[in-house]
């Protein structure tokens, strides 16, 4: 008779245990879907984000490149004026009239190569 009891006992006792087991394995699987689920947004948004950050450094790149232009023109004017001024310090001509000079003596250089190639 005790055998009977413990097997009316042990029915209901292995019918809850795979109950049990069965809600288990299906919390696992809906944490498991929802994981996924978390985890294809945050890669849809991380390359929403990457999208924008590429077009942003596309507009930052174009202002850099205008401004470095820009400042590369301003640095290389007023290092020709100052070389012009350091020029027409030393030598008192300004650096215009010396490329003149420059020319003159070079024109006056090749007529008398003209004239030596004539005797």
């Amino acid at each position: 008779m005790m055998f009977g009891t413990i097997i009316k006992n042990v029915k209901p006792m292995t019918v809850f245990g795979e109950g049990l087991v069965r809600n288990v394995f299906l919390a696992g699987l809906g944490v498991y879907s929802k994981g996924k689920e978390q985890s294809e947004q945050t890669q849809r948004l991380l390359a929403t984000q990457f999208k924008g950050f590429v077009e942003k450094g596309t507009d930052v790149e174009a202002e850099t490149l205008q401004r470095v232009e820009t400042t590369k023109s301003v640095v290389l004017n007023k290092v020709e004026s100052q070389v012009n001024q350091v020029i027409r310090c030393t030598s008192g001509i300004d650096r215009t009239r010396l490329l003149g000079i420059e020319n003159s003596v070079d024109a006056l250089a090749t007529a008398v190569d003209k004239l030596m190639q004539k005797k």
